[in-house]
């Protein structure tokens, strides 16, 4: 797929390759418009994705853990490309919609990482990012068995199914919505992206984008994260300008309040839960305060009574709200 957006009216020939040409052929546009979303670089300057060997990851985790490292994050733009390159090879995978993922890769992978180490006491084991596409029934039951109660994070960009479609998006803003559904019933914490100031924005596409917040809190999403449009090179997008702080740009603004009023208000229904979270540092503007971090992620904690901590790993309780990004903490054995 790619971003229409980067097209004058009319240039585009109409050959269909980049949605439903062959695997190899799909690659290359005539016109030069680089693969994949507008706003990103990536299948530019990494080509389709391959998979690496399971042993291969096993081994890196192993190691990683020995060092005693706390968070292990399973980093792609998609883990459920994990093994799919397979299912089409020797052709590249260059369809983020087809085929389905490889749930037999999938579990495979997670069984045997799981299996390395007490991951949610002493260590966590989380992924980035998926599509919301490729969320089936299956693919969000596979996720929440081997990592229950774990954040991923879905890309929407905006709000707007038109917008999305302009954007080179492979799925719709519907479709991730029900992906937000599905990962949580599994017992997992959907977090969702949005990008303010993106090519194509306007009064309706921040109409659509504000009420898609909304509506992805209430399909269970546990954060939203907001980003600023910044061109990257090697992306479609390369040459369009970068989008203005949210504070100068009317509608940008609007988006950015939206992201603030929800994040707070997720904030604040954390209030009373225990957390175990990863002492880091003493905090720079009250030193009574220690920074940490939820092995599971989740919101920046800053814990009282935790002198002497730092490195631990340790059961916070929420007792406040600071912003819509941290919270305030305390020991949980401080009240014995």
């Amino acid at each position: 797929m790619r971003a229409r957006a980067a097209l004058p009216a009319g240039a585009c020939e109409g050959c269909g390759r980049c949605r439903s040409g062959g695997l190899e052929e799909r690659y290359d546009c005539p016109l030069g418009v680089p693969p994949g979303c507008g706003y990103c670089s990536v299948p530019s300057l990494y080509g389709p994705p391959k998979s690496r060997s399971v042993e291969g990851i096993c081994r890196e985790v192993r190691g990683l853990l020995a060092e005693g490292v706390k968070r292990i994050v399973l980093s792609a733009p998609d883990l459920l490309d994990y093994g799919r390159d397979l299912l089409v090879e020797p052709e590249p995978l260059t369809d983020p919609r087809h085929p389905k993922p490889n749930y037999e890769a999938l579990e495979e992978l997670l069984s045997r990482l799981t299996e390395l180490a007490d991951f949610g006491r002493d260590a966590s084991l989380m992924i980035e990012n998926i599509k919301g596409n490729l969320v089936t029934e299956r693919a969000a039951r596979l996720l929440g068995r081997y990592l229950p109660g774990t954040p991923v994070n879905i890309g929407f960009e905006t709000g707007s199914r038109e917008h999305s479609l302009q954007l080179g998006r492979p799925s719709t803003p519907e479709e991730n919505l029900r992906a937000v559904r599905r990962l949580k019933r599994a017992g997992l914490k959907p977090y969702v992206y949005f990008i303010h100031g993106l090519p194509g924005q306007t009064r309706e596409t921040v109409d659509a984008t504000v009420r898609t917040i909304s509506e992805s809190v209430e399909a269970g999403a546990a954060r939203i994260i907001l980003y600023r449009f910044q061109p990257l090179p090697m992306s479609t997008f390369s040459d369009r300008p970068a989008a203005p702080p949210a504070a100068r740009d009317p509608l940008s603004h609007r988006i950015h309040e939206a992201a603030q009023r929800a994040n707070r208000t997720l904030k604040e229904e954390l209030v009373g839960r225990r957390l175990r979270v990863v002492v880091a540092e003493a905090y720079g503007r009250d030193r009574r305060l220690h920074v940490a971090y939820p092995l599971q992620h989740g919101p920046v904690v800053l814990l009282e009574g935790a002198e002497g901590r730092v490195g631990e790993v340790v059961e916070a309780i929420v007792v406040g709200v600071v912003s819509d990004r941290m919270v305030r903490g305390r020991l949980g054995d401080a009240m014995f």
